[in-house]
């Protein structure tokens, strides 16, 4: 079988929850026997790992703008026309627009849809609208539609009439550490794009309230940021010693060392199914403090802790949390268990090849 992979920035890529599952499933696939190719961006990939299966085809896109991914998924397409693979799995809604084409040639297609992309706050009217429109598209157009989430299937079945089937985000296995690496512990650790629907604001003004011998670690950046964002970020850090900044770290097991070394893990996501840096944090045995969201509590259950929007409230759930080395060992062993069960790639790579061999009989 001759699966195309479309809509990543590419393998091996180390920037979102959509490469990393590439980063998973392709070699998945390729163990399997199967011949994957994998459409990448020269600019967002390290050196080609070389595994056999595996062709990684770097399309040309106009990187840097809101034509990025959209360019990239059309160039792709003419080494898709001239290969003709057997099915092509898309990430992203965007894939939509190659849907018409693919149904012309007799390929299926089968795209995860992710989130919802149009309510994120950092697009404008103009690019929800288009965000939107993409989904319409991808209900009609597209052989299978994934949803990474429940809650997600549920809103594509009664928003676009269109069912989905439910496979969500996994990550890698960890064991559990005790809290006693000085250089990856934190009181309080941010992992996550610096944006609204991550509430990075109110993890800012969580920070200002803590006492100053607090160590916070902060790891992500901002997307598209401006002047004024940089200048005040910079100003944030220069007034709370206590801070950390990380930037964006690449390395998975550089990064599972702080998940499992943090008192409290922030988790502010708001938009979207199943997070992947939620899910590995679970795998990490992290104490979770998640945004109270229908898809959080679909992924962690009993296994963290949530807050609202609401810093007063926020504060006293962190200290308690903070506090209290019971429940920060149950609930981090809770969480880990919970991953191992529902999230774990393995079971999720089989999930996917099994729906990708049902589509092409």
């Amino acid at each position: 079988m001759r699966i195309a992979i479309l809509g990543t920035r590419g393998f091996p890529s180390f920037y979102g929850g959509f490469e990393t599952a590439v980063r998973e499933l392709a070699p998945f696939f390729a163990k399997s026997g199967h011949q994957t190719f994998v459409y990448s961006r020269k600019a967002s990939c390290r050196d080609n790992p070389h595994i056999e299966n595996i062709e990684v085809i770097y399309s040309p896109s106009l990187n840097g703008t809101s034509l990025g991914t959209i360019t990239h998924i059309m160039s792709s397409f003419v080494h898709i026309f001239f290969c003709k693979p057997d099915v092509i799995l898309g990430f992203n809604v965007t894939c939509a627009v190659v849907g018409p084409i693919t149904r012309m040639l007799g390929v299926p297609l089968v795209i995860n849809v992710d989130g919802l992309e149009w309510r994120r706050q950092k697009w404008g009217r103009t690019a929800k609208f288009v965000y939107f429109f993409l989904a319409v598209l991808a209900a009609k157009v597209s052989t299978r539609v994934i949803s990474d989430s429940e809650n997600i299937q549920e809103y594509w079945q009664k928003t676009f009439n269109r069912n989905s089937d439910f496979i969500p985000y996994g990550g890698q296995e960890c064991e559990m550490a005790a809290l006693e690496d000085k250089d990856y512990f934190s009181d309080l650790l941010y992992v996550a794009r610096f944006v609204p629907e991550n509430s990075f604001d109110l993890f800012l003004d969580l920070v200002k309230i803590l006492p100053k011998h607090f160590k916070v670690i902060m790891v992500g950046s901002f997307s598209n940021s401006t002047k004024k964002q940089l200048m005040d970020f910079s100003e944030f850090l220069s007034t709370y010693t206590n801070v950390v900044y990380l930037g964006h770290i690449s390395n998975d097991e550089e990064l599972f060392k702080y998940w499992k070394n943090t008192r409290v893990y922030f988790h502010g996501h708001t938009v979207g199914g199943t997070n992947p840096a939620l899910v590995q944090a679970m795998h990490c045995g992290a104490n979770i403090l998640a945004r109270n969201t229908v898809y959080n509590r679909e992924v962690m259950d009993n296994a963290g802790h949530y807050f609202n929007d609401n810093l007063t409230s926020l504060a006293q759930i962190f200290y308690n949390m903070h506090g209290n080395d019971s429940t920060l060992k149950t609930k981090g062993e809770q969480a880990r268990k919970r991953a191992i069960r529902l999230y774990s790639w393995d079971r999720i790579s089989n999930e996917y090849l099994r729906l990708i061999e049902e589509t092409i009989k």
